[in-house]
């Protein structure tokens, strides 16, 4: 009898033992927790800051400003820039840099390119105005896509056939070549990274498609290349601004019978991917109400027509902007980070190249 009662105690001790032990996860089988619901992205109306973008709704392109929801629409920046593409604004949101397309020429080694030169102008985003004459930094060859680093004293654009990686100082001196085969440079909010599109098979062996690649940047020298994604075409990276992930986007597909890339009706789809490579995912589909048209994808009066969202841009709210392509129309959306929640913001005219302007830096 004693032997039973003392079996007994040790399993009691047991049992007590493991209960304080698994106390925890006992408590969340019998009395689990509410499911948690995202915290919800503020109103767009809430945030101090301007979005900057290109339209032709007057005919010729020229930089536009509206506000985060969509109202107060406004041009900000004309000169007759008819061949403007891109620019960008430094981060303390008062200089302004494009580059315009100035001759059609030859260079020494028998390639023909546009001669573009950059220019810089100071601006006010608190009056909405320019506040000086443009000054002339560089002529290159085939300059696109430049972009202020996050101190804004340097500047980052792609030159040449060879699509060279440069880095020039805001006053147009001590241009540089970081280095060749790379597109769309986007620099991490610490300034310590870049992120690029692969442009060409380079660094990446055996690929003939780009992806994203990310490395780092002490100042003056990129090192530690290293490939951070493996789709079919994955292009212009963006980072969110807490620096833990890249928007950017790829190509979809959505029919044909072809299994050979690219060939079939494709369209670009936004993506996001954490910085260390993890966690791709799509965040934009077509939109059913608003099919998307295959058949007018492809060269149109000199240039070609995208089909799909494009150039991902991230808001301080963890919000997207992007640019949807159709049927040759192309318009700004805002959306949550998760694709949901879609707004369109622009609707006259053709827009795109939204660039995020904080008003209180």
């Amino acid at each position: 009898m004693k032997k039973k009662w003392v079996s007994l105690l040790i399993e009691l001790s047991i049992l007590s033992i493991a209960i304080v032990l698994n106390y925890g996860y006992i408590q969340k089988f019998l009395f689990p927790p509410p499911p948690q619901t995202p915290e919800p992205e503020p109103p767009l109306e809430e945030l101090e800051g301007k979005i900057f973008f290109l339209s032709d709704r007057e005919g010729s392109w020229a930089i536009y400003s509206m506000n985060p929801d969509g109202t107060n629409q406004t041009k900000f920046f004309d000169f007759s820039l008819a061949s403007i593409s891109d620019f960008d604004i430094s981060p303390d949101s008062t200089q302004l840099i494009y580059p315009i397309h100035i001759d059609y020429i030859e260079y020494p080694t028998g390639v023909k390119g546009w001669k573009v030169t950059l220019y810089l102008v100071n601006i006010s985003v608190t009056h909405m105005n320019v506040t000086g004459l443009p000054i002339k930094l560089i002529d290159e060859f085939d300059l696109r896509v430049p972009v202020f680093s996050p101190s804004g004293e340097k500047i980052f654009f792609i030159a040449g056939y060879w699509n060279g990686l440069y880095r020039v100082n805001k006053d147009g001196s001590d241009e540089t070549l970081l280095l060749e085969g790379v597109l769309n440079p986007a620099c991490s909010p610490d300034g310590t990274q870049i992120a690029f599109d692969s442009g060409s098979s380079k660094y990446v062996r055996g690929l003939h498609a780009s992806v994203i690649l990310l490395a780092n940047f002490d100042g003056s020298n990129i090192s530690n290349i290293v490939q951070l994604t493996d789709g079919m075409n994955d292009q212009n990276p963006s980072w969110r601004l807490d620096g833990l992930q890249l928007g950017f986007q790829s190509p979809v597909k959505y029919g044909g019978n072809s299994t050979v890339p690219f060939e079939g009706d494709y369209a670009s789809e936004i993506f996001v991917v954490n910085t260390d490579g993890t966690g791709r995912r799509q965040i934009t589909y077509e939109d059913p109400m608003n099919p998307y048209n295959f058949s007018y994808q492809g060269f149109r009066d000199g240039e070609f027509v995208y089909i799909g969202h494009r150039n991902p841009v991230w808001l301080p709210s963890g919000q997207f902007l992007c640019e949807l392509h159709n049927n040759g129309n192309i318009q700004i959306l805002v959306m949550n980070a998760d694709g949901t929640n879609i707004k369109q913001l622009t609707s006259e005219g053709r827009n795109r190249y939204p660039v995020w302007v904080p008003t209180n830096p």
